[in-house]
């Protein structure tokens, strides 16, 4: 390869190549444009690299190449395109790439590179030429250099994940007018948004989440009004949600969750038709869920669960037809669940426990042939459970109905056909009869809960059949016989709770209330 002393453009890209890179390619001192990306190159970057004098492109992302980055490389002063994102290298930045003053792109994401994030000796010599700096997933330390605010091209910096960084958002940031992406994700950064962030008007996406901000929502936020995505979860931000977040008309997903914001959900919300994400996880929020956001039709994932939310979910629901997802769980709503969350038909994972629904479950939530996950425990809910209806739910991975205290009849034979099913909870309600032997076809069971029922007669041999299971919970019920010794023998020793006077078991321990309690006489 040293031979090729002309060559001005080597494209190696995406062809599964290994070992190191030889140092010959230093003979290759015409190169303007070098593309390795995506082989599984290893061992250090040769320093013989350095004499490529022309480098103007050099791509090196998605290898495993390691150590230091060479100082020689500072002599590359035509570099504007420099990719080495997702290797392993180590070490600090060479100050010599301070040398780069025509310098535009600079992606060196998910290494191990530490020391100071763009010392000063590096910043203060590159010019206003950059426009990305995607440095996400180092070991950097230190503060994000005011000096950024400098670079008035730039319009994308992605930093954090990893990084040992702290202090607080520069205001000077505000000045980057041509800003589109802006991430700064698991950091120790504080303090609050800067009221310059307003002026940043080019924004596409702005996330920031996973540090120790706080203070409160700006309502200039408003004026982003091309922004696609706003994260902000993981914060200590407090206050309520501006109205202003309804002239956002471009978002896409919005995600506020893991806050300590109050107040209720604005009605402005509605205003955004573009929106398919919605997350405002554990927060304080208050009040009812607006009517207007049940009209955002494009809406897939609906997460307001952990806050203190009040009324009832009507029939409004149904108009949200694109739902795939929908968490409601631990607030306070009330009401029957609505018959109109039949015609969501994509849904596939619903969160509804812990609120204070009443009534029985729709037949039609039973029709949604793509459901997976269907949590509705700790309300007020009652009836029987149909075999029929039960049936038709073969994609269940899914089911907790636990805790209602007001389901009653008998576990209906049926189960035996959600053969997906590896978390199935029934506990506290009302059941009676026998515990079906088709439970035994429910291979892929890891967690079986039915204690507190008035279930009778002999655990069902076919329990042997549930080797995968890591709980098992059979207490508070009139159940007799023995639990399959096959299950205490197995691979994975679960952990069984029964009544030890009427239930014979080597591996269980007494069950008392919810926690398990002294292991039954004769335990292993």
């Amino acid at each position: 390869i040293g031979a090729w002393t002309s060559l001005t453009l080597l494209n190696i890209n995406d062809n599964n190549l290994s070992g190191t890179i030889p140092s010959e390619v230093g003979l290759l001192t015409s190169l303007t444009w070098f593309f390795a990306e995506s082989n599984r190159f290893s061992g250090s970057v040769p320093t013989e690299m350095g004499l490529w004098k022309s480098c103007t492109f050099l791509r090196l992302q998605y290898n495993r190449l390691s150590g230091a980055l060479p100082t020689e490389i500072g002599q590359w002063s035509n570099i504007t395109d420099f990719r080495v994102a997702g290797n392993l290298f180590s070490g600090t930045l060479p100050s010599e790439i301070g040398s780069w003053t025509a310098l535009t792109s600079f992606w060196i994401s998910d290494n191990n590179i530490g020391g100071q994030i763009l010392p000063s000796e590096i910043v203060d010599q590159w010019g206003d030429t950059i426009e990305d700096l995607t440095m996400y997933g180092n070991m950097f330390s230190g503060t994000i250099p005011t000096e950024l605010g400098l670079f008035t091209k730039l319009d994308t910096l992605l930093v954090g994940g990893g990084m040992l960084l702290g202090g607080t958002l520069p205001s000077e940031l505000g000045q980057l007018t041509l800003m589109n992406d802006l991430v700064v994700a698991n950091t120790a950064i504080s303090g609050t948004l800067p009221i310059e962030f307003s002026q940043m008007t080019s924004l596409r996406r702005f996330e920031l989440y996973d540090n120790d901000l706080v203070g409160e929502l700006l309502s200039e936020l408003g004026l982003w009004t091309d922004l696609e995505v706003l994260t902000l979860e993981g914060n200590g931000l407090f206050g309520v949600v501006p109205s202003e977040i309804g002239q956002l008309v471009s978002l896409t997903s919005l995600n506020l969750q893991e806050n300590q914001l109050n107040g209720t959900i604005p009605t402005e919300i509605g205003l955004l038709t573009s929106l398919i994400q919605l997350s405002t996880y554990q927060n304080s929020l208050s009040g009812t869920i607006p009517t207007e956001l049940w009209l955002l039709s494009n809406l897939s994932f609906l997460e307001v669960n952990k806050n203190k939310l009040v009324g009832t979910l009507g029939t409004e629901l149904g108009r949200m037809t694109s739902l795939t997802y929908l968490a409601v769980e631990f607030n306070m709503l009330s009401g029957t669940i609505t018959s109109e969350i039949g015609l969501i038909k994509d849904l596939y994972k619903v969160f509804a426990s812990d609120n204070e629904f009443v009534g029985t479950i729709p037949s039609e939530i039973w029709e949604l042939s793509n459901l997976v996950v269907l949590g509705i425990d700790n309300n007020r809910l009652s009836g029987r459970l149909e075999g029929t209806e039960l049936s038709r739910m073969t994609g269940l991975v899914s089911l907790d109905i636990s805790n209602n205290q007001q389901f009653t009849g008998t576990l209906p034979t049926e189960v035996g056909l959600l053969t997906l099913l590896t978390w199935l909870d029934i506990n506290r309600n009302g059941f009676t009869g026998s515990l079906p032997s088709e439970v035994g076809l429910l291979t892929g069971l890891v967690s079986f809960f039915v204690f507190g029922n008035n279930l009778t007669q002999s655990i069902p041999s076919e329990l042997e059949n549930l080797m995968e299971l890591e709980m098992l919970r059979l207490h508070e019920t009139d159940l007799s016989g023995s639990i399959p010794s096959s299950i205490c023998n197995s691979d994975i020793v679960p952990l069984v709770t029964i009544d030890c006077d009427e239930v014979d078991c080597i591996c269980c321990i007494e069950g008392v209330g919810l926690e398990p309690g002294d292991p039954c006489p004769g335990s292993g």
